[in-house]
């Protein structure tokens, strides 16, 4: 299942290419990547960004990371303070929310709380971006009641489970989003409701 999860993240990769590619020609002020100076970690996954004009809220995109007194808490701060405070970085934004009937859908930039959801790199870096860096540090899980789709990101987890790094090296792990409460019908409510993932 690994080598198709990992064909699978590389077709769902070129898919959010194309999508970010069409939303920027129609929507250049909301979808064109920009890059800023990051002011504040507000937790391991979200980030307070400073461009010319204002400070932006951005939560990294697919992943979700636990939060004290959750066990790693601390190490995925520590590790985002290191990596993201003060440094420049890359925002390439994508969709926040999609509201409104199936047949005429608003695509919205920020989620339900003001953030953008975004792909960060820090500035001048290629390679992985900084969600797909935590999962493979297992300072963060992929976030699969939003994106089920991104097999590639599960692919990433199951890696550093089988290494057992980060939050795997201990016998259990909580699931941020349960230990949080994060009402995800309300945030999210075309996810599968079926969805659970396992410990």
């Amino acid at each position: 299942m690994g080598f198709l999860d990992l064909i699978v993240g590389y077709l769902m990769d070129g898919a959010r290419w194309s999508i970010i590619f069409i939303l920027a020609l129609i929507y250049p002020q909301d979808y064109a990547p920009w890059n800023g100076q990051v002011v504040q970690v507000v937790r391991p996954d979200e980030i307070r960004v400073k461009t010319d004009h204002e400070i932006r809220n951005v939560r990294l995109y697919g992943i979700d990371s636990p939060l004290p007194p959750q066990p790693y808490a601390n190490e995925a701060e520590a590790y985002a303070l290191k990596r993201l405070l003060g440094k420049a970085v890359t925002v390439q934004p994508l969709t926040g929310q999609i509201k409104g009937p199936w047949y005429k859908p608003g695509i919205l930039v920020h989620d339900p709380y003001g953030r953008i959801i975004g792909l960060v790199r820090v500035y001048g870096e290629s390679g992985p971006n900084l969600s797909e860096e935590f999962l493979s540090k297992g300072l963060a899980r992929w976030y699969r009641p939003f994106v089920p789709f991104e097999r590639g990101y599960k692919h990433l987890e199951d890696q550093a489970k089988e290494a057992k790094v980060g939050m795997w090296a201990a016998p259990e792990t909580t699931i941020p989003w349960s230990f949080q409460r994060t009402p995800l019908l309300e945030v999210n409510p075309l996810q599968d409701r079926a969805i659970e993932p396992e410990q």
